[in-house]
């Protein structure tokens, strides 16, 4: 099998990453279903309440399978106005109002775990990029003297430990 250049995708990730993103384009067409239905029944509404039983939703007939919490608030937040969070309001305010109120301090706390993760997701992210930059400039100075003093210039700066800025 040759070689995958730079930016290409297995087909084996590229098909699991599609069928995912089917599942979650399920799952929201499913939440419209029932919102446009005159009098949708609170245990399917109630699939759509929290991000852990929305993740762990099968149903084959629908095609919706399980999904990591993560993997769905990828895609959800682009196929959904207002992202993950915005359905879950949603899906409370279809529950009725007396149902609401006792989920609207969860709601909100669920709206902060699911920023407080992005968050978390955008700097393992980061130092993941960071660390694959060092890398690369470790391989680059050993061909350029000028990139291997660029290089130990930044060392000294950040000390041994290059993950950790600097602050005065």
């Amino acid at each position: 099998m040759p070689r995958l250049s730079k930016g290409q995708l297995a087909p084996s990730i590229k098909g699991l990453s599609v069928a995912a993103a089917r599942s979650v384009a399920n799952r929201v067409s499913e939440f419209h279903r029932l919102r446009a239905s005159s009098s949708p029944s609170r245990g399917d509404i109630s699939v759509f309440t929290t991000v852990t039983s929305l993740a762990d939703w099968s149903n084959e007939s629908l095609g919706i399978t399980p999904l990591s919490p993560k993997t769905l608030r990828k895609y959800v937040n682009g196929l959904y106005e207002g992202g993950l969070a915005q359905l879950l309001r949603d899906a409370a305010l279809l529950l009725g109002d007396s149902q609401q109120s006792l989920n609207k301090k969860s709601t909100n706390d669920e709206v902060f775990k699911l920023n407080a993760q992005l968050a978390v997701d955008a700097a393992l992210d980061m130092t993941a990029r960071y660390l694959d930059l060092l890398e690369r400039m470790k391989r680059l100075s050993l061909r350029s003297d000028a990139v291997g003093a660029e290089l130990q210039c930044h060392y000294r700066r950040y000390d041994k430990h290059p993950h950790i800025k600097v602050v005065k």
